[in-house]
């Protein structure tokens, strides 16, 4: 999946290398019962921030929502690690 984020997007990725490296930790996003995308959350330098997010181009229409809960996860985390 990350690969297909890569093609769509044809340019050069900001904090790409974050996840293979263990500085964020990755969640695999589902809808009813079907992957259709993924995000990333800071675990060292952006501690708490969400540093990847990507939905399949059919999914696109839920990607706010999807957004949201992510940014929710991260605040969640950030306010858990305090």
């Amino acid at each position: 999946m990350r690969e297909q984020y890569r093609q769509e997007e044809n340019c050069e990725i900001m904090h790409d290398s974050f996840i293979p490296r263990g500085l964020s930790d990755p969640y695999l996003i589902f809808l009813n019962g079907r992957l259709t995308g993924y995000g990333a959350i800071g675990n060292k330098y952006p501690q708490n921030r969400l540093t990847a997010f990507y939905t399949v181009p059919q999914m696109c229409l839920f990607a706010l929502p999807y957004t949201q809960h992510a940014f929710a996860a991260a605040q969640w985390m950030a306010q858990a690690s305090h």
